[in-house]
């Protein structure tokens, strides 16, 4: 933990390759890396080149993502076309008069793709995530985030990319920055089979009921792909254990196999590997150790991804979300394909969350640029991979109601197992925390995973080292709330979130 800092102090590390875009239908897509995309059908006169400024819009029709050669310089943003039923540019000089504000649709809580883009929401430009997915060599991905930094959203990205089921991804990408890649990419576009699930409601007070909760899960996911069935490609035994999914009287053990058994059969049907694409994999496990049935769910969920993403050869890419990475128990163990990319990864490091650039664009368009600084000292609370990151909840919240700076992450989600460990080892931290109240600071060197087994009697393994001392200082890490890496500075008598 760093002491309280700004994001101007912090500093930006690396440029930004994103933008703000909106979806088909209007908006405007932004690039500041200089690669070439798809340009709108604008005039010369509309670009000045000595401001980087908003240009007019013209008619929906008329600009719908229309491609032309060239490139969009730096930091300049091009409109692609109007977003429906909000107020058009249309001043004469081609810029937005001083104080003039435009009604963006801001996507609080929307966290499919597809509807993203069809219904013209504002979108921060994150498609580069597609590419550095494909272009990454290990089989598995695990990308533990905090809550609501946009998990559930570029999953839902992944599969409208690789899903051959999912239509043509080049209509839903068309302006954003993944457009402009070649062929070693787009290549994968539309040409696997995907399973997508989110174990993100899949918890409960017993193991009784969150068992329960993910055999209907599993059901559901095999009903999706009943078509298999009349394929004639599977032999008569995977065609029994599929109806038995399917009617939900399988064995236990069975629904443990499940993801090895779909995607066999889907890679049978289809005769191209799967894509298997998994949200919050620990929701279950963080509910099974505040509730006291955290053998079963290992249990459980070491079949469940050991069978499904190790050794399996049925599987072409598969990408995992979550909180925390839960590590030294057996949910991952022998997994030697898997690559971990926590907040201290370099890799990886904008593609959730906002960066300084992409927060200043979407103020500019929503015209509030002078909540900047408000917003700094409110929301960029994070650093991952040394980049400065925004909280994006609260961002959004923050533009879409045009109100105060408000804590609008905090009561998102329950943080039980965060309050368990400070009531647990409240002497061990007392002093740090009443130093962080009275505006203190403290220095402690990040562990980057957690072992629950350990958390009751072993403080040194709850994952943050002094980092000048030989203790431990008994705090999960990655937090599910921004405590790890700095306190964002917010006003006095205020709450940042």
């Amino acid at each position: 933990m760093c002491a309280p800092r700004s994001g101007r102090e912090a500093g930006l590390h690396g440029r930004a390759r994103r933008g703000l875009v909106c979806g088909a239908g209007g908006g405007v897509a932004w690039r500041d890396d200089g690669r070439t995309f798809g340009q709108p059908a604008l005039p010369d006169s509309a670009f000045n080149a000595d401001q980087k400024d908003h240009y007019p819009l013209q008619s929906a029709k008329e600009t719908f993502f229309e491609p032309c050669a060239g490139r969009v310089p730096m930091g300049r943003l091009a409109r692609i076309g109007n977003v429906p039923g909000h107020p058009r540019l249309d001043e004469p000089n081609g810029r937005r008069d001083a104080g003039s504000t435009v009604s963006l649709k801001i996507p609080i809580g929307i966290d499919e793709f597809r509807r993203l883009r069809h219904d013209g929401y504002a979108y921060v430009d994150k498609s580069f995530f597609v590419r550095d997915v494909i272009e990454n060599s290990s089989a598995v991905l695990l990308f533990p985030r905090p809550r609501r930094f946009g998990k559930t959203l570029n999953l839902s990205m992944l599969r409208c990319f690789f899903d051959r089921a999912a239509g043509d991804a080049r209509a839903l990408f068309d302006g954003l920055s993944l457009a402009n890649e070649g062929e070693p990419v787009w290549q994968h576009a539309n040409q696997y089979p995907v399973i997508a699930m989110t174990f993100k409601e899949a918890r409960s007070a017993t193991w009784e009921m969150t068992y329960s909760i993910l055999r209907d899960r599993i059901v559901g996911l095999f009903a999706e792909h009943r078509d298999v069935l009349d394929g004639g490609k599977l032999g008569p035994l995977e065609v029994g254990i599929f109806r038995r999914m399917l009617d939900g009287s399988a064995a236990p053990v069975d629904y443990a196999l499940s993801l090895q058994y779909l995607s066999s059969a889907l890679h049978a049907h289809h005769g191209k590997e799967v894509v298997i694409l998994i949200d919050e994999y620990d929701a279950p496990i963080h509910a099974a150790y505040t509730s006291g049935y955290l053998p079963e769910a290992l249990d459980f969920f070491g079949i469940f991804l050991g069978a499904g993403l190790k050794g399996n050869p049925h599987f072409h890419k598969g990408v995992v979300t979550g909180i925390l990475r839960i590590a030294r128990e057996n949910i991952f163990s022998g997994l030697n394909n898997l690559a971990v990319y926590t907040l201290l990864s370099h890799d990886f490091r904008t593609a959730f969350g906002f960066t300084e650039p992409e927060v200043k664009d979407l103020l500019d368009m929503a015209g509030r640029p002078e909540s900047l600084d408000i917003a700094r000292r409110w929301y960029n609370g994070y650093l991952f991979g040394g980049e400065v990151i925004y909280n994006p909840w609260s961002l959004l919240n923050f533009v879409a109601y045009r109100a105060e700076p408000a804590a609008y992450w905090l009561n998102t989600s329950s943080n039980d197992l965060v309050r368990d460990l400070l009531v647990r080892h409240a002497p061990v931290v007392q002093s740090d925390i009443e130093a962080l109240l009275a505006g203190g600071s403290i220095e402690r060197r990040p562990e980057d995973a957690l072992a629950l087994t350990n958390l009751e009697s072993d403080p040194n393994a709850l994952g943050c080292k002094p980092q000048f001392a030989s203790e431990s200082f008994p705090f999960p890490f990655p937090f599910p709330f921004p405590f790890p890496f700095f306190i964002p500075e917010a006003p006095a008598g205020s709450s940042p979130a």
